[in-house]
C-alpha cells in the first residue's frame, strides 16, 4: 500500500518531477517514483519550484519540480541518530555519521523503516468474507506490512573555491504486501493476491562545478541507475501457489546510465548563458 503523492500547481507527479540533489528518482516503469519508498532521513532541504521550469531539469517539468537537497557535513565530526516507534508495530530508525576538512568530505546515512499493518478505526466493522476461508480479518488492514532500507554515501572534494567533484552512491530496498479488499460486501470476489519480495533501485552519481575564470563554469555529470523490482501473483488467498491464468512471478530488471556536461558563462552584464550536452542510454529487460 503506497497511497503517497504530490501535486504542484494541480500537475501531478508525472508533470513534477522529484529528483534526489538534482538526479530524477523515478520508476522506469510508470514515468513516476512512489513517495514513501523513499526514506528522507539525511535530507536538509525541499526545494520547490512552480510552474515551467528550466529545459536544463529534464523533461516532463510542466508543473515544476521538486529537488529533495541532501544534508553535507560541516565539522570535523557530525552525527546525528534517531529511533522511533508508531502504531501497527512501526520501527523507524535512521543514522548519518560524515567529516568536513578542509578539501574534502565524505558522509554515510542508513535508514530503515519497518511496520507490521496499518491499524483501523475503532469504529470500522470487522467482517469474515466467504471467498477468503484461509485469511481472518482482524481491526487491523489485512496484508499491510512493509519495510524499507536505505543506505547512502557522498565522497566531495572541493580543491578551491567555486570547484566541487562529488561522487553519490544511494540503494534503496523495499518490500511490501498488497491489502485486500475489506469493505462491507461479504460475498465479494477475489482475483489479485499479491506481494513484492523486492523493490529495489541502486543510484551511482557524480558531478563536478570547476570554474573557469571569473565569468564562466563548467558543470559535468554522470550517473547510473539500476531499478529491481519482483511482484509474485498468487491464486488463492494461501499465497503459495499460481496454477490460474492471472497468477504469475514477474520480474524487472533495469538500467540506465548517461552523462551531461554543462557550460555557463556570465560574460554579458545581467545575463548568463547555458548550454548543455546530453547522453542517455537505456537498457530496458
Amino acid at each position: 500500500m503506497r497511497p503517497a503523492s504530490w501535486f504542484a500547481d494541480s500537475a501531478r507527479a508525472a508533470r513534477c518531477p522529484y529528483t534526489w540533489t538534482e538526479f530524477r528518482c523515478l520508476c522506469r516503469t510508470t514515468g513516476t517514483w512512489i513517495l514513501t519508498d523513499f526514506l528522507t532521513g539525511d535530507i536538509g532541504e525541499v526545494q520547490v519550484a512552480r510552474g515551467y521550469s528550466s529545459p536544463l531539469l529534464g523533461p516532463n517539468a510542466l508543473g515544476g519540480t521538486i529537488n529533495l537537497v541532501t544534508q553535507e557535513p560541516t565539522k570535523r565530526i557530525n552525527a546525528d541518530a534517531l529511533i522511533g516507534t508508531g502504531s501497527g508495530d512501526t520501527l523507524l530508525a535512521s543514522l548519518r555519521l560524515g567529516s568536513r576538512w578542509r578539501r574534502f568530505f565524505f558522509q554515510g546515512t542508513l535508514d530503515w523503516l519497518l511496520y507490521n499493518d496499518v491499524p483501523l478505526s475503532g469504529d470500522f466493522q470487522v467482517l469474515q468474507y466467504r471467498n477468503l476461508p484461509h485469511v481472518t480479518m482482524t481491526d487491523r488492514l489485512n496484508h499491510s506490512w512493509s519495510r524499507d532500507e536505505k543506505f547512502g554515501g557522498r565522497l566531495g572534494w572541493t580543491p578551491r573555491t567555486g570547484d566541487e567533484y562529488v561522487f553519490s552512491y544511494i540503494s534503496l530496498k523495499g518490500q511490501k504486501g498488497v491489502p485486500l479488499y475489506q469493505g462491507s460486501n461479504t460475498n465479494a470476489t477475489y482475483r489479485n493476491f499479491w506481494s513484492w519480495p523486492y523493490w529495489d533501485m541502486v543510484n551511482c552519481y557524480f558531478h563536478s562545478n570547476t570554474q573557469l575564470g571569473e565569468s564562466n563554469s563548467l558543470k559535468l555529470r554522470a550517473f547510473y541507475n539500476q531499478f529491481l523490482n519482483d511482484i509474485d501473483m498468487y491464486s488463492d488467498d494461501t499465497y503459495s501457489v499460481m496454477n490460474t491464468t492471472n497468477a504469475a512471478h514477474s520480474m524487472y530488471d533495469e538500467h540506465n546510465d548517461g552523462a551531461s556536461a554543462e557550460f555557463n558563462s556570465r560574460i554579458l552584464p545581467r545575463n548568463s548563458l547555458r548550454g548543455v550536452i546530453l547522453l542517455q542510454s537505456r537498457h530496458p529487460p
